[in-house]
């Protein structure tokens, strides 16, 4: 759907328009979709119980919890 493709579409994006970064290319697809994103756990042996219930989480990118989720770059 357009609310899982958009998101992922952005680095490509980012790569055709020359953008630096994703939050460029993300700019530049407001209006095309909702910006959303999802949370997407690894499922393996080794991902924490807490990580696998946030699992398929979906939320506005502007959304607060992204400030606590987001892992570390």
């Amino acid at each position: 759907t357009d609310t899982q493709t958009a998101p992922g579409a952005a680095p490509d994006l980012a790569k055709r328009i020359g953008a630096l970064d994703t939050d460029s290319a993300l700019k530049q697809l407001e209006g095309l979709a909702p910006a959303v994103f999802m949370y997407d756990a690894v499922n393996d042996a080794r991902t924490r119980p807490a990580h696998a219930a946030m699992d398929g989480f979906i939320a506005a990118a502007d959304d607060p919890v992204w400030k606590k989720w987001t892992p570390p770059c």
